[in-house]
């Protein structure tokens, strides 16, 4: 009973103060943990969906595409990294290094991944491929770069390994717990929409919940 207590007390009295030795608040690492939440359905939705297979399924258009698509945001990425991580590092705001690229690209990552989703029921193939390189190759050079950032944030919050260390731990397992959920959610909808032959519902019903959430 007593440990219970004395634990209730470290939680209470560190949730507003760093504890001794340390530079975080529980408040400050809990918030960083949900936030991670929320990036991880993002990101599920991405890795389940746009991938090399998938896009050429979903869209209907030939298997090549999916390899080229693929191979642009490769070379992309090559090219956008070294610019971006001399943006980071020359960045100084009231709001840290990396927040303001981390708020600032969620809602243009959650608007390409509804685009990139809400696929496109037309008969023109020529229409569909061009659709699918301009939703997919955004979605995926914008998901590298934010989610890569939002992993540097505990190299500026603090400066001790273990208290890094502590503050992963958990947001692992928050961000493991997306994929259950949606699976979850969208395995009943996905199995519902592929018996009336409508599955591309099934995927805009994903990219909407997922950026929702």
């Amino acid at each position: 009973m007593k440990k219970i207590k004395s634990l209730f007390i470290s939680l209470k009295n560190g949730w507003s103060t760093p504890p001794e030795g340390r530079y975080l608040t529980f408040r400050e690492m809990a918030c960083y943990g949900f936030s991670g939440l929320g990036v991880s359905f993002i990101v599920n939705v991405i890795t389940a969906v746009i991938t090399a297979t998938q896009i050429p399924y979903i869209y209907e258009i030939d298997v090549i595409h999916g390899t080229i698509i693929f191979s642009i945001v490769g070379v992309s990425n090559l090219l956008i990294q070294p610019f971006f991580g001399k943006m980071l590092q020359n960045t100084k705001t009231k709001f840290g290094r990396y927040k303001p690229y981390i708020i600032g690209i969620a809602p243009v990552i959650s608007f390409f991944v509804v685009l990139a989703t809400w696929l496109p029921q037309v008969d023109s193939m020529t229409f569909r491929v061009v659709y699918a390189y301009c939703t997919c190759i955004p979605v995926l050079v914008l998901w590298n770069i934010w989610y890569n950032t939002f992993y540097m944030i505990p190299a500026v919050m603090t400066p001790v390994s273990q208290e890094r260390t502590d503050m992963l731990s958990p947001v692992g397992l928050i961000m493991g717990f997306a994929p259950t959920v949606m699976n979850f959610i969208i395995g009943p909808i996905r199995a519902h929409f592929m018996s009336q032959g409508r599955e591309y519902m099934a995927f805009r019903l994903m990219g909407l919940i997922s950026t929702g959430i």
